[in-house]
């Protein structure tokens, strides 16, 4: 979770993470999204989201510092 360290450092600071429930199926939005956010949660209980969209998604953040939750 090398993404993950904006994340715990916004956290350890006691400032208030910005995130996103993810509930589409395009990782194109995801990827779009993961330069400014801090977490990206991709949901897959109230949604029909297949496991290889939900590796998409996470493949999205690569790169970023965005930390994907599932």
């Amino acid at each position: 979770m090398e993404n993950a360290k904006k994340l715990r450092e916004t956290l350890r600071r006691g400032q208030i993470p910005l995130g996103t429930g993810v509930s589409f199926t395009d990782p194109a939005i995801t990827e779009l999204f993961s330069h400014t956010l801090d977490f990206a949660f991709i949901d897959m209980e109230h949604n029909a989201l297949t496991l290889e969209t939900v590796q998409a998604h996470i493949m999205a953040t690569k790169g970023s510092d965005t930390a994907a939750l599932v």
